[in-house]
């Protein structure tokens, strides 16, 4: 991590602003981020699509039970594109040991029901802290900054279910 490269302001933010900042970290990358997404994401959704083609609601929440695996490689592109490391979506790709492995099992089970689960990802993904050293890093952030993060994915969990629900 080269610092000196990083492409925003480094100071003190509250929990909402990172958030805020977060979202437009993410917009100036919807583009690479929705190719990467769609790359990853529809193979799975092919493959539930057959096995489960008469169980509609068994292929949606068999889907969505699996949306922590497709977010990972967008959280690793994100990282590097932060400290302006250019990285193209094959080398994303290519680079899957480094955001798929580190707690993927974790993550689609105990990890999945967590409100606070995309707030904890880069402890994971990118620190690759396990053990003692991630249960300190997750009590030392949970609480401060915690409940945002959880106040954040309920209202992106209601915005996704208004969508489904919309498009069916």
């Amino acid at each position: 991590m080269q610092l000196d490269k990083i492409i925003i302001t480094t100071r003190t933010r509250s929990p909402w602003a990172a958030i805020d900042l977060g979202f437009k970290l993410g917009l100036r990358y919807f583009l690479p981020c929705f190719f990467l997404w769609i790359i990853l994401a529809t193979p799975f959704l092919v493959l539930i699509t057959i096995l489960f083609h008469d169980k509609f609601w068994v292929m949606l929440i068999g889907f969505w039970w699996l949306k922590p695996l497709f977010e990972r490689p967008l959280l690793f592109l994100l990282s590097r594109e932060l400290f302006n490391q250019k990285v193209s979506i094959s080398n994303t790709l290519k680079s899957y040991k480094e955001w798929l492995i580190p707690g993927w099992l974790m993550a689609i089970t105990f990890g999945r029901i967590s409100f606070s689960r995309s707030f904890y990802m880069p402890l994971t993904v990118l620190e690759k802290l396990s053990g003692k050293a991630r249960t300190s890093r997750v009590t030392a952030l949970h609480s401060s900054l915690g409940s945002e993060a959880g106040m954040l994915t309920v209202v992106l969990y209601c915005i996704e279910g208004f969508l489904v629900f919309g498009a069916l």
